[in-house]
């Protein structure tokens, strides 16, 4: 692990730290920083691979320059690709080709980036109901349609713990979960 790694990891966790997610919209929506170490937590959980579990713990690293931008509005406006390419870069750039490309090669991490989200939004339905009823009116209005299947109760049974568990996660926290799956990635 080098420096100049550490030096370029630190700021862009501590920014992740910063922003919170469904653009800030609730005071209990989680930050970027706990939304990615939760998408981790999910997938280890699961018994996924360590590849998969870098990739759901740093996926939105590039975040950190673009901010969070929330899917509705990537699919309205066709950014997604554009946004995606530029997070890439910055984790190539960050962390090294290797990790970039494990992103790339280890997608599985996106049905846990998913699940997170709909865990996510459901504990913000249970702690801040109006602001739960904007966040999905936005999306309404953006034209994208929430999976009520996907986030019945049977769905969120299991992950509480987890997402508790993820809030509060400090960016020194972070780092030293990314430098072990970084030692056993490599």
């Amino acid at each position: 692990m080098s420096k100049r790694m550490y030096k370029m990891l630190e700021p862009a966790v501590l920014c992740l730290s910063r922003i919170k997610r469904f653009h800030g919209a609730s005071d209990s929506a989680l930050t970027v920083l706990e939304h990615s170490y939760f998408t981790y937590l999910l997938a280890k959980k699961s018994g996924e691979t360590v590849g998969v579990q870098m990739s759901a713990l740093i996926h939105d690293l590039g975040e950190s320059v673009v901010g969070d931008v929330p899917y509705p509005v990537k699919n309205r406006f066709s950014i997604s690709s554009d946004l995606e390419k530029v997070e890439l870069d910055f984790i190539s750039d960050v962390c090294g080709r290797e990790i970039a490309e494990c992103v790339v090669l280890h997608s599985q991490y996106k049905k846990y980036d998913a699940r997170a989200a709909d865990v996510e939004l459901e504990y913000i339905r249970r702690m801040d109901p109006r602001m739960y009823e904007f966040i999905t009116d936005t999306a309404k209005y953006l034209g994208y349609k929430l999976d009520q299947k996907r986030m019945s109760d049977e769905f969120f049974r299991n992950p509480w713990k987890l997402l508790i568990k993820s809030k509060g996660v400090t960016p020194r926290e972070f780092i030293q979960t990314f430098f072990d799956l970084h030692d056993k990635y490599i």
